[in-house]
């Protein structure tokens, strides 16, 4: 046994050191190294937790905070619409009062006629009620196609925990909802899904359900293909199938085209009520849906009831020739009014007949002052057409029926050919080829309506 030398130094025996444990066997050790690593990952997966709570209660309080947003967007629309109604109002009673007062004027220059000695007195005061009544004629007030509406049919909760689109303020706020849930589950880096839920059929329903699958497959792939893929949109029609103006094969072609995006479409399934974050069929069934898009329909301004005219089915009643019922000078048109074309059924209420009834109306002014006989409207129906992705479109005009990447084609001259100005053409036209050569959407700013 070798020797210690004696410069090296040594320390007293444990027996020294009476708080010093025993020396633990490998068993001992790996015993308690077993049982801190479990606190570890217990630690761990309560701090994930606790995390991946705190990220939803603050997606939560941020939804909260885009519905107070939004009822203020509708407290601020109420109120302007209450300054139009009241404007409209106080023609209407300046043009009955004037009326009151022709009324009066005729009927003392008809007793005075009675009276008068000799028949050219009469054609004399008969001339000046007649010039009276051309200045009162002047006042022909029209009813233009006032802002639109999202028609709720009576179901709750569509006003509270839905998205419409029927304005650029709207619009932008959809667009900034989608951006700021993506943004979401970039944060999140685990599996959590955002469901989108688009509820309406129609060519409004379907484009926006197949611009959202764009987004996700194009740009947000792009940026995170983790999170991509675990946005779901779905589309919900109440009807047996999609676009009912449209041919059944059309309709049919849309539906495959849809779902080749990823879209889930659910047909014959009508929505009974809307909740937060979730969709309640009338089968039974839920949907759960962070972002719900109602694009089932549109009624004219709800102000229209308020002016004592005749409504019909949230719509001012006219006549074929566009007069309004017992109104004979005040006209109406575009989607307050509700007009019937030639096979009896009323119009759509599409920027077409609008812009139809609009010029139609002109002319029947112009009849008007002359004093010609008015004509009937008849609306001249130049097609339909919907736009589902890149490449995928559907067109229809009476007969003809075109579907895939020559009627994407066709749309998309037919919307260039409408635009206003050549500058506006060739921007439009750099920026669509821009962004089909690279599939690219632009910047990801957030803008709030």
């Amino acid at each position: 046994m070798t020797q210690q030398p004696d410069n090296i130094k040594t320390y007293p025996p444990t027996t020294a050191f009476p708080n010093k444990p025993a020396e633990l066997s490998r068993e001992d050790l790996e015993e308690h190294y077993l049982t801190l690593r479990g606190y570890y990952k217990g630690l761990m997966i309560s701090r994930g937790q606790f995390a991946a709570k705190n990220r939803r209660v603050q997606a939560e309080l941020e939804a909260n905070l885009q519905q107070q947003r939004k009822l203020s967007e509708k407290l601020a629309q109420m109120a302007k619409e209450r300054s139009e109604f009241q404007e409209v109002s106080k023609n209407l009673e300046s043009l009955i009062n004037s009326q009151s007062q022709l009324m009066q004027e005729f009927q003392t220059e008809y007793e005075a006629a009675k009276e008068a000695a000799s028949f050219t007195s009469i054609i004399s005061r008969l001339h000046r009620l007649i010039n009276a009544a051309s200045k009162l004629l002047s006042q022909t007030i029209l009813l233009p196609k006032k802002e639109i509406k999202t028609a709720d049919f009576g179901i709750t909760g569509v006003k509270e925990f839905s998205l419409g689109m029927k304005s650029v303020a709207e619009a932008l706020t959809i667009r900034a909802e989608i951006m700021r849930r993506f943004e979401d589950l970039c944060r999140f880096e685990d599996d959590t899904q955002f469901f989108v839920t688009v509820i309406g059929g129609g060519p409004t329903g379907v484009e926006m359900a197949g611009a959202i699958a764009e987004l996700v497959r194009g740009p947000l792939k792009s940026d995170q293909a983790a999170v991509a893929k675990n946005i779901k949109v779905t589309l919900v029609e109440a009807g047996p199938r999609l676009l009912p103006p449209f041919a059944a094969s059309l309709s049919a072609r849309t539906k495959k085209d849809l779902e080749k995006l990823g879209v889930k479409v659910l047909l014959n399934s009508a929505v009974k009520e809307l909740q937060h974050r979730k969709v309640l069929l009338k089968d039974g069934s839920e949907l759960k849906s962070e972002i719900t898009i109602w694009a089932a329909g549109v009624k004219g301004s709800d102000a229209m009831k308020n002016l004592n005219l005749p409504v019909e089915a949230n719509r001012v009643a006219v006549e074929p020739t566009m007069q309004v019922k017992n109104y004979p000078y005040i006209w109406a048109l575009g989607d307050i009014a509700r007009a019937k074309g030639k096979d009896g059924g009323f119009l759509p209420m599409v920027a077409p007949v609008a812009i139809q009834q609009g010029k139609f109306i002109a002319k029947q002014i112009k009849r008007v002052s002359e004093n010609k006989k008015l004509e009937v409207f008849k609306y001249l129906d130049k097609g339909s057409m919907a736009t589902i992705g890149r490449n995928k479109a559907v067109v229809q005009v009476r007969w003809f029926k075109l579907a895939g990447p020559l009627a994407w084609l066709v749309w998309l001259w037919l919307h260039l050919f409408y635009l206003l100005g050549g500058r506006n053409k060739i921007g439009t036209m750099a920026d669509w080829t821009w962004n089909y050569l690279t599939f690219d959407r632009g910047n990801r700013h957030i803008m709030d309506s």
